[in-house]
């Protein structure tokens, strides 16, 4: 009686449905309907039945896509042996399109050394002389201050839907600073790319900073995800390090401008980020490694499992659009941050304005603009099930910039209801501004 096209919770776009509404009825099944997903993308699909997902399945098992209905005693259950069906080869690779002919996109995910784009910019240079005579586009997706906690959402709608041949991604300092499980995360962000349609050719850049070397045991847990998936590293971090001036090599680098040393080549200003100098001494050993032919250009190795256990927990780690949600007066559509938040951003400054979306998954946060001037978000979750209250930024700096808050985490993953809650500090000029949700 229906048909069309539908997007299936975030993964899966396009699907026919069938829904059947006059078959008999009796007090053992109801009949609510059968999906067969026909286009894959992202190389997954999904098996639903009623209002959206029942199981999310990997390429390896799309081949198990079956008819579902729905029992009321028994919950969902298949009734129809496994519906054979052939995924199209369709992959491309970024690898043959660098060594071939046509348009590149070339893109760089990563904080805010990323953000700010002084690494970048003689790589541009280098590469539109590499390819001249081709097109070279390119996509930045830096966000200061963050690392692949928030990569892992930010990769698909930022890197992925552009389809590029090659990626950089800029982990390391961020990671060494924040108390999550920075493998499963930078682990995520590969296997998305893995499994693009259009799969990059993937390089990892390290970076390194003035204030010790915090950044090695993030680089350490990078470095086993990238032999298990066949990644080159560029270890700038490493590069610098060996290469610092002191009473043997006067002319080395320093992070700061040092009396003592004024012939080195300063790196920065600020002992993190690079200046355009700095920038231009780094993109120069990054230009160096690439001409070595060293195997950075390569096809990522298909692992058809994740090597570490919570990667799998966040595999499918996405932005979710505010106008999925329902708000309350007092909202306005704002513009800030459009290179960060592609799908809008509303904001309010009052006290007790809401928004509710409904979601399926284990865990929700909010991809905001926040920091001195936000204001605190309080939350209720599946009828007062859960409730609490978060910073609009999880950093808690004196300035405003993007942002995710802490996630509200469920027991199970499901379908969940949450609403949102601006919360007044008292401060001057406070407000909320959102960009996304995140969930996992």
């Amino acid at each position: 009686e229906e048909a069309g096209t539908h997007r299936v919770d975030g993964g899966v776009r396009s699907a026919v449905v069938s829904r059947l509404t006059t078959l008999p009825i009796d007090a053992t099944i109801v009949t609510h309907g059968r999906f067969l997903v026909y286009r894959v993308e992202r190389l997954c699909c999904a098996i639903a039945c009623g209002d959206g997902i029942y199981e999310t399945v990997t390429l390896d098992k799309a081949a198990e896509v079956r008819a579902y209905i729905w029992d009321s005693l028994t919950g969902m259950k298949a009734i129809d042996e496994p519906i054979e069906i052939t995924v199209p080869e369709n992959r491309t690779y970024g690898a043959d399109t660098l060594s071939g002919n046509g348009d590149i996109t070339i893109a760089f995910i990563g904080g805010s050394i990323t953000e700010q784009q002084q690494w970048i910019t003689p790589l541009k240079s280098y590469f539109n002389e590499k390819y001249s005579g081709r097109n070279v586009n390119y996509v930045v997706a830096g966000v200061g201050g963050t690392g692949t906690g928030l990569q892992q959402y930010r990769v698909y709608n930022d890197i992925i839907s552009q389809n590029p041949d090659l990626v950089f991604i800029d982990p390391t300092i961020n990671d060494s600073s924040w108390p999550y499980d920075v493998d499963a995360s930078y682990e995520n962000v590969v296997r998305q790319l893995l499994e693009a349609n259009h799969q990059p050719a993937v390089i990892r850049v390290a970076f390194g900073r003035a204030d010790g070397e915090n950044w090695i045991k993030a680089n350490e847990q990078h470095t086993s995800i990238d032999s298990y998936y066949g990644i080159k590293c560029i270890n700038a971090a490493e590069f610098i390090l060996e290469n610092l001036a002191d009473e043997n090599n006067a002319e080395g680098f320093v992070w700061t401008a040092d009396e003592n040393y004024p012939n080195a080549k300063v790196l920065t200003k600020d002992g993190t980020h690079p200046t355009k100098e700095g920038g231009e001494y780094i993109a120069d050993y990054i230009k160096s490694e690439l001409e070595k032919d060293l195997g950075y250009i390569s096809k990522l190795i298909q692992q058809p499992t994740a090597k570490t256990a919570l990667c799998d927990e966040y595999k499918n780690a996405r932005e979710i659009s505010l106008k999925t949600a329902q708000f309350s007066d007092g909202w306005t559509v704002a513009d800030k941050c459009p290179d960060k938040f592609h799908d809008g951003s509303f904001q309010t400054s009052t006290d007790g304005a809401t928004v509710t979306v409904s979601f399926y998954g284990k865990g929700i946060a909010i991809y905001n603009y926040g920091g001195a001037d936000g204001m605190d978000i309080a939350y209720s979750a599946d009828n007062g099930a859960i409730n609490g209250t978060v910073s609009s930024f999880v950093n808690g700096w004196d300035f405003n910039q993007a942002g995710s808050t802490r996630t509200i985490a469920f027991d199970t993953k499901g379908y969940h209801t949450v609403t949102f809650t601006a919360a007044t500090k008292g401060n001057a000029n406070e407000s909320l501004i959102m960009g996304y949700f995140l969930v996992y």
